[in-house]
């Protein structure tokens, strides 16, 4: 059972501590594109935007449309995503110290 449970564990891992890195990337680089740093001109940049913006879109989509929008224009769904994927790492690790006893 462990030779199965263990790799399957730490892929989640991997795929979870990877989203989180996206959608962060994702905020940054929208932060930094709003103050006109970057040059959207740029075909590299703007294919990385874009592939970001895809991604954090599938990630953040369910949590916005149950997300109540009454902050105005802040958009709050990557902190929740942040949070909501830390504690599926936090479990995943608990899991892991399980199988390791």
């Amino acid at each position: 059972m462990d030779i199965i449970c263990v790799p399957i564990l730490l892929l989640i891992k991997a795929v979870v501590g990877f989203s989180i890195v996206m959608v962060v990337s994702d905020v940054i680089m929208s932060w930094i594109s709003i103050t006109n740093i970057l040059n959207k001109n740029n075909q590299f940049i703007y294919m990385v935007t874009n592939s970001l913006s895809a991604v954090s879109a599938f990630l953040l989509g369910p949590i916005r449309r149950r997300m109540p929008c009454n902050m105005g224009s802040l958009d709050l769904s990557p902190v929740v995503f942040i949070l909501l994927a830390s504690y599926v790492e936090w479990v995943v690790d608990r899991i892991l110290l399980r199988f390791a006893m």
